[in-house]
């Protein structure tokens, strides 16, 4: 029995992953397993971690069966943990040594479900190194994640749905799943798991945990160095990829929605507020990654796209000449969308927010 549980999805990450273990090994709370599941990686990450951590009795390696995504990749090591409480963290990102003796202390000491973490560190350069832990300050952005109002201490939130569902929508709620700890007995207790979509699986997630926790704490601090431009899931794909799987997610969503939200009395209660969740969840899809793809991908490659065809082909039958149809119809003229990915994706946008608090501060 381990205090943490720390889940690393792995996939082609050799560059980064034996840094990112061994900060997490490191961490001052002595009693912190690491679970790294290999998703199928075709370069020798998994060859480096048995060879650098094979022998080490708190790594756990896994090797999925097939390329599965981080979603299942996440379910998988939430399966064989061993700890109390379960975090999460990617495979080219860091963790401050004194993160999970934070974040495990302030659970205990609330009897928290969930810890949510307020803030997290964002390079303010490009050429980063490969153990993002080396960053110093100057280097590095602390970034609020959630919008509202900011605690100074741990802040238990109200036991109230109807309350944290209205900080959700506002955006006080952040939804990335690496600033948090999960109690494992929580999370097995409520069958929370990520669904097998390629995008909002972890929004999702996080949204039921935020639903269901008997006690839901706030800590504001930033210890999680979050790289910027690296491997996730989300970050340097070709937009025609983005533009599929943010539609297959569209299509999954609201099924996974269902199901993660599934035993809430208040939202078994109010429908409605089940159907506003799926609606702020699609038109997030739409707007971060449908439209600046469709954008950039231009209108006679949208009509030419074999893979667009194939989608619509497989998801709505003998309808999908006209759901294309639909589709391509309100799209073929988007121009001029910000993409707010590629903005915050950009380590020259948080140099320059941090140089201008730093000029409005003297």
């Amino acid at each position: 029995m381990f205090d943490v549980s720390v889940i690393v999805p792995m996939y082609n990450a050799r560059k980064y992953i034996v840094d990112c273990v061994n900060g997490l090994l490191r961490q001052s709370l002595d009693s912190v397993e690491v679970i790294i599941v290999n998703d199928c990686s075709s370069d020798d990450s998994m060859k480096l971690c048995k060879k650098h951590f094979g022998n080490n009795e708190r790594v756990q390696l896994i090797d999925q069966p097939r390329n599965m995504g981080p979603g299942a990749a996440r379910n998988a090591g939430i399966a064989v943990a061993r700890g109390e409480y379960i975090a999460f963290a990617d495979s080219d990102d860091a963790v401050r040594p004194d993160a999970y003796k934070a974040m495990y202390d302030a659970a205990k000491e609330a009897d928290a479900d969930v810890i949510h973490v307020t803030g997290a560190l964002i390079q303010t350069v490009d050429d980063a190194p490969d153990n993002l832990g080396m960053l110093t300050d100057d280097k590095l952005y602390r970034v609020t994640l959630d919008e509202g109002d900011r605690p100074d201490k741990l802040t238990i939130l109200s036991d109230n749905v109807e309350d944290r569902l209205k900080e959700w929508h506002l955006h006080h709620i952040h939804w990335s799943i690496w600033n948090k700890l999960y109690r494992r007995s929580f999370i097995e207790d409520n069958n929370l798991r990520f669904g097998d979509t390629k995008m909002a699986e972890d929004q999702v997630f996080c949204l039921g945990c935020l639903l269901k926790a008997r006690k839901y704490a706030k800590l504001p601090g930033e210890w999680y160095l979050y790289r910027i431009g690296g491997a996730s899931l989300t970050r340097g794909q070709k937009q025609v990829k983005t533009l599929i799987n943010a539609l297959t997610t569209q299509m999954k969503i609201t099924k996974l929605i269902d199901d993660t939200v599934k035993g809430v009395p208040y939202l078994e209660s109010n429908k409605s507020k089940i159907d506003e969740i799926k609606t702020y969840v699609l038109n997030l899809l739409e707007s971060s990654y449908i439209q600046p793809a469709c954008g950039k991908i231009g209108a006679k490659e949208l009509y030419e796209c074999k893979e667009l065809k194939e989608l619509f082909n497989n998801n709505f039958g003998d309808l999908s000449d006209f759901a294309l149809f639909e589709f391509l119809n309100s799209h073929d003229d988007v121009k001029d969308v910000i993409d707010v990915n590629e903005m915050l994706n950009n380590p020259s946008f948080w140099k320059s927010r941090k140089e201008a608090e730093e000029k409005g501060a003297q």
